[in-house]
């Protein structure tokens, strides 16, 4: 081997090398990329959906409790129905998920965020831009603003529904879901789920 091939060989050699550790770098802490589509004030399953931003993993309403388990672990503990896996708190029936909740007093980062990319911390102004206005049902919740999105699925598709339908207090609340957040000058609560399960909290 001559001096130049020797050369090449060592600057292919430390090419390698750095590759290697970005890589090893990247593999830590760094957030998973995902790449999600939605139109504002239009609406579908993947709306009933939480992203990990860490893992990557979409988690959604009518998952098992043995595939969040898989996951997850064990859970942390239980508070008011909800098992609580770090900063995700889930509701189960008959060992399916129903409900997800998240608090900004239980994270310290924006791990968990909705389809539509609005985690806790966000503020009200981009929460309506990527859900939309049209549908939004604003009221004051203890000092806070809630903005509730309540729909029924239809296919894929999920069908807005008006919050003075009968449906909503004599239709079959396992298959109306709410989309609901909590905002003081930041999104401080998300909570997604079937309307039993929320009812089932009060």
């Amino acid at each position: 081997m001559n001096r130049q091939t020797r050369l090449h060989s060592s600057i292919f050699g430390i090419i390698i090398l750095i590759l290697l550790f970005t890589v090893s770098l990247n593999t830590d802490d760094s957030e998973a990329v995902i790449k999600t589509q939605y139109e504002p004030d239009q609406y579908t399953s993947d709306d009933l959906q939480i992203i990990d931003t860490k893992t990557g993993d979409l988690l959604h309403i009518g998952m098992t409790k043995q595939e969040i388990t898989e996951l997850y672990g064990k859970e942390d503990k239980i508070q008011f129905n909800l098992y609580q896996y770090g900063g995700l708190r889930i509701a189960y029936r008959d060992d399916v998920v129903v409900q997800f909740f998240l608090s900004i007093n239980d994270n310290q980062s924006n791990r968990f965020q909705t389809y539509r990319e609005i985690g806790l911390g966000d503020s009200l102004e981009q929460l309506l831009a990527n859900y939309g206005e049209k549908h939004a049902n604003l009221s004051d919740s203890y000092g806070a603003t809630r903005i509730t999105y309540i729909v029924k699925k239809n296919g894929n598709e999920l069908e807005t529904v008006d919050f003075n339908d009968p449906a909503l207090k004599t239709g079959d609340k396992k298959s109306l879901y709410f989309i609901d957040f909590a905002c003081d000058d930041e999104i401080t609560v998300i909570n997604i789920g079937d309307l039993e399960s929320i009812q089932n909290m009060q």
